[in-house]
């Protein structure tokens, strides 16, 4: 079978992510990078999703398309992994400075105004409770961090923060602590955190500007999109190879 890596392209004219880390590029060091590049390639095509090399093209170039397949596919089959898939694929539009679909705008909008007024339910509100779903605490987590990174923007000091959040959530700013900085390895050094932000940003719609992707960085040690990166390759190279799939069994 003819396959390829799949994996996130920036759109080099208006990403400034990418032109950012172009400008930084030592051009003495450019055959280093291309070597490991081609080795990265390399072992991901024998261990990773197979995909024909037209997917691998319209998916950035036409992500419409593929964010109102998911929506489709969430109707037929709704499940938190897949709310989970949306709720970043959303999030990512406000990083890069694009703009969602029309399905997939719509369906985060009529969750994020019940959010707005309830925010210690927006698990269940963006559809992240279900057969699948994360451990409980993980998503009591997930929602605390989504409510403390508004109060981050906002320039309130960390122990505010956990203290504010804490009378939210009615719980103890010792708890909002552990989970706004909670380590996981399996998925990321603080995946729980960061996946707060994804949420954050779907129930508020909300561009990142510059000085929040200082802040991000302060309190990640990493810039805002490598998370969104990952996790975009990792869920169009799942659902994309499962389109095609289905598309050639009809």
């Amino acid at each position: 079978m003819n396959t390829t890596l799949f994996c996130y392209i920036p759109n080099k004219k208006n990403d400034r992510h990418y032109n950012k880390q172009r400008n930084k590029i030592n051009p003495y060091h450019s055959s280093e990078f291309y070597l490991s590049l081609s080795v990265f390639i390399h072992y991901n095509i024998e261990t990773y999703y197979s995909l024909y090399f037209e997917e691998f093209l319209v998916i950035n170039d036409n992500y419409s398309t593929f964010e109102e397949k998911l929506i489709n596919e969430y109707k037929k089959n709704a499940n938190p992994e897949l709310a989970e898939v949306l709720i970043k694929e959303y999030s990512s539009h406000f990083i890069k400075k694009t703009r969602p679909s029309t399905k997939l705008n719509h369906w985060i909008k009529e969750k994020s105004s019940k959010a707005l007024i309830n925010p210690l339910d927006a698990d269940y509100i963006f559809g992240l409770r279900g057969q699948g779903e994360r451990p409980g605490k993980e998503l009591f987590y997930i929602c605390m961090n989504a409510f403390c990174w508004g109060l981050i923007f906002k320039e309130v000091n960390l122990t505010t923060v956990y203290h504010q959040t804490s009378k939210i959530f009615e719980t103890s700013s010792e708890s909002v602590q552990i989970g706004f900085e909670r380590k996981n390895h399996d998925f990321g050094e603080r995946e729980l955190c960061r996946f707060g932000l994804d949420l954050y940003i779907a129930i508020h719609q909300k561009n990142i500007t510059e000085t929040e992707e200082i802040m991000v960085l302060g309190i990640l040690k990493e810039t805002i999109d490598i998370q969104m990166t990952k996790d975009l390759n990792h869920h169009r190279a799942k659902y994309m190879n499962k389109f095609r799939e289905e598309t050639e069994e009809k």
